[in-house]
């Protein structure tokens, strides 16, 4: 366990309890919940997985309210209904999560890029493109490129997804990224969605809080970056 690892799981936990609270959960009638803020607490930041199944079974038996799960502060569907350049900046420094079945992934994802207006509908990214906000993909380029759909009402676009952070501290590479997530195997699900396999994970460190405690140093855009629209990524700190 790194001291980072510590810092980092200290962060999530102290914004995921704060979200649940305002989310009005009572943190309190769970023992699995709290299991697994205490787990994040210590830099086990596969917690997470355990937050989000604690949540379900909360709403089942009512002591978390199901919007808690994938409300607006969690960065569901809506997140994605905006202009695509937007997103691409935005999503930058968020955890993006995959779980299902007793396999769970979760990584801060560190670089990206928008495509707007597509419009060739032999273009890999254009049937996401046009897909519902929010809707997970993949084109290939020397192998499988993670994508989601991100729009407003009156045009289509997409983010690729090209790193992530790991959990360990290790940085992923594109392909890397795809795999790790799953993404081949579940093209077409929506983020957000209650029994989505794909979250913005509650509790987000989000840019801003990374760049206060120093984790990341800045967010740069990479000019021409894999001929996207616009590209970011972050900058971590040694």
């Amino acid at each position: 366990m790194t001291s980072r690892q510590k810092k980092l799981g200290e962060a999530l936990a102290g914004l995921v309890s704060a979200e649940l609270g305002n989310g009005g959960v009572d943190i309190t009638q769970s023992e699995q919940l709290n299991e697994a803020l205490r787990l994040l607490r210590e830099g086990e930041i596969n917690a997470l997985s355990g937050i989000t199944a604690a949540l379900v079974s909360g709403a089942r038996v009512g002591y978390a309210p199901v919007d808690s799960i994938h409300s607006g502060r969690t960065m569901g569907r809506e997140f994605f209904a905006r202009d695509a350049r937007e997103v691409a900046r935005d999503l930058c420094g968020q955890v993006l999560s995959f779980s299902y079945a007793g396999d769970n992934f979760f990584g801060v994802v560190s670089e990206t890029g928008a495509y707007e207006n597509i419009t060739d509908d032999k273009d890999a990214k254009y049937a996401v493109a046009m897909s519902e906000a929010g809707t997970v993909g993949k084109y290939h380029s020397h192998g499988p490129v993670t994508i989601i759909s991100a729009h407003g009402v009156d045009n289509n676009g997409i983010v690729a997804v090209w790193g992530l952070l790991n959990s360990d501290g290790s940085k992923l590479k594109m392909h890397e990224t795809s795999r790790s997530l799953h993404v081949p195997d579940n093209v077409g699900e929506v983020i957000g969605l209650p029994h989505s396999m794909y979250q913005l994970a509650l509790g987000h460190p989000g840019l801003d809080s990374m760049l206060r405690d120093g984790t990341v140093k800045e967010l740069t855009a990479l000019a021409g970056k894999r001929k996207a629209d616009v590209a970011y990524g972050l900058k971590f700190s040694r």
